[in-house]
């Protein structure tokens, strides 16, 4: 997948009080860099701050406790995304999307 953005799913949300449900997943996105490295890592945080603006900081898994899982999205995101940054863009997805436009992948992290 060369020249091409990586997409990851990441549940976000920990145990305790907070939303209940199938909620808590962030789809990322990083832009295709020359010579980028820990690729996995850039989602991670950028899929941990999208979650700590929608859910609240305590309500968010650590860093070190994320799972990046490389994925493919097969519709048409919103222009606007819920997090952005340099580093790459992020949606707080919601199940039925999640269920019926992701799926996981083996891409390279």
């Amino acid at each position: 997948m060369p020249n091409e953005n990586h997409f990851f799913l990441v549940y976000v949300l920990g145990p305790g009080p907070g939303p209940a449900g199938p909620w808590g997943y962030v789809l990322v996105e990083i832009p295709f860099r020359a010579g980028q490295h820990s690729i996995r890592a850039q989602a991670g945080l950028v899929a941990q701050e999208a979650g700590r603006r929608k859910w609240g900081g305590d309500a968010v898994l650590p860093f070190n406790e994320l799972v990046p899982q490389p994925c493919i999205c097969d519709a048409q995101l919103p222009e606007s995304p819920d997090y952005e940054n340099s580093v790459g863009r992020a949606w707080v997805v919601p199940p039925e999307f999640r269920r019926s436009h992701i799926s996981l992948s083996s891409a390279p992290g």
